[in-house]
C-alpha cells in the first residue's frame, strides 16, 4: 500500500489500518510496534467494562506481552460479565483500585509502571483510554477515507455523528474533516461531559494534533463541528430511555447491535434530529463497537 501523509507525517502501511492506538481498530498493530521498540508489558486502565482495556489484554495475548489491567472501580467483582469476564478469560493482570477519580487511577498506574522498571521490565503505558494526539490520528485517516468512498460511489453526504467521550475520537474526525475539505458537517453527541467541558478539551485535542502534524495549526474548526448535549442524559454509562429502546429497535430490524455508554446515544441523536427536521440531507452514524460490554447492562 502506499505510505499515508498527514501534513508533514509519512507512515507506510502493510495493513488497511492506519498506525495509531485508535481503541478498537489498531490496537494489535501498535502493541506490537511497542513490543518491537522493547516493552514487554502493557499497561491500561479504566472502568472494569471498559472495550479499550478489553482490546488491549486480547491484543496482548497475540502479541506475547504482559498486560496489567488497572480498573478504578470498588472492588473485583466474584460473577464476572462482559469485559470483565473477557479479560479474565485472556489471563491479564486485574488490579482494582477502588472508586477514584481517573486522575488518581492514571498516577496509580504510573507508579505500578514505575515498580516494574525497576524489577528489570519495560512497560508501556496506555494513556487517557488512547485518547492522545497520536491516536487521534486514526481517526483523522477514517475520514479521510470515508471521503474517498464518498467521490468513488458519488455519494451526497451532509452530517456525520459521532460519540463524544474523552474527546480524541471526536477531535480526529474533526481535524481529518477540516483537513479533507469534507462535505458533511460533524455533529458531536456527549455521552459524558456537558457541552462547555467537551468543548475545551476538544480544543486542546485539536491543537495537539496541529502541533504533532505540523498542519491547520491556525484553523479555526469552529464551522466544522457542532457538540450536542441533550442526549447525554446523566453522563458516562447512565442510559436514557430513549436510547435503550433504541438498542432494542436497531437489533430487531436491522441485527445490528449498539450499548448504552457510547453508540446509543449517538444512534438516538442522530435519529432524533432527523425526525425533527433538524439536519437536511443525507447522514452518517460511526459505529464505534462495545459489543462485549453490551452483556453487562442487561
Amino acid at each position: 500500500m502506499t505510505p499515508v501523509k498527514i501534513g508533514n507525517l509519512e507512515l507506510k502501511q502493510n495493513r488497511p489500518v492506519f498506525l495509531a492506538p485508535m481503541a478498537g481498530v489498531t490496537d494489535l498493530p501498535f502493541r506490537l510496534l511497542c513490543k518491537e521498540q522493547g516493552c514487554d508489558v502493557i499497561f491500561a486502565s479504566g472502568k472494569s467494562q471498559s472495550n479499550l482495556c478489553t482490546l488491549t489484554v486480547s491484543a496482548c495475548c497475540k502479541a506475547d506481552l504482559d498486560c496489567v489491567i488497572v480498573h478504578n472501580d470498588a472492588s473485583e467483582p466474584e460473577h464476572k460479565v462482559g469485559n470483565q469476564l473477557l479479560n479474565k478469560l485472556s489471563g491479564a493482570e486485574l488490579r482494582y483500585v477502588g472508586d477514584i477519580v481517573d486522575k488518581e487511577r492514571e498516577a496509580l498506574v504510573l507508579r505500578y509502571a514505575k515498580e516494574l522498571e525497576e524489577q528489570g521490565r519495560h512497560p508501556y503505558v496506555v494513556k487517557n483510554g488512547a485518547s492522545t494526539a497520536l491516536g487521534s490520528l486514526g481517526y483523522v485517516h477514517a475520514v479521510m477515507e470515508l471521503c474517498g468512498q464518498c467521490r468513488e460511489q458519488k455519494l451526497d453526504l451532509k452530517h456525520l455523528f459521532v460519540p463524544g467521550g474523552n474527546g480524541g475520537l471526536a477531535a480526529g474526525t474533526i481535524f481529518g474533516a477540516a483537513l479533507s475539505q469534507a462535505p458533511f458537517h460533524v455533529h458531536v453527541i456527549t455521552v459524558e461531559h456537558e457541552k462547555e467541558e467537551l468543548q475545551e478539551i476538544l480544543e486542546t485535542f485539536l491543537r495537539e494534533i496541529g502541533e504533532l502534524t505540523g498542519v491547520l495549526q491556525d484553523y479555526d474548526f469552529s464551522s466544522v463541528y457542532t457538540i450536542h448535549e441533550e442526549y447525554r442524559g446523566d453522563g458516562w454509562g447512565k442510559a436514557t430511555p430513549e436510547c435503550v429502546q433504541q438498542i432494542y429497535e436497531l437489533a430487531q430490524t436491522e441485527g445490528i447491535y449498539v450499548e448504552q455508554v457510547y453508540t446509543s446515544k449517538t444512534l438516538y441523536g442522530m435519529l432524533d434530529m432527523v425526525r425533527k427536521g433538524l439536519v437536511d440531507g443525507s447522514a452518517c452514524y460511526l459505529h464505534t463497537g462495545g459489543f462485549s460490554a453490551l452483556f453487562s447492562q442487561f
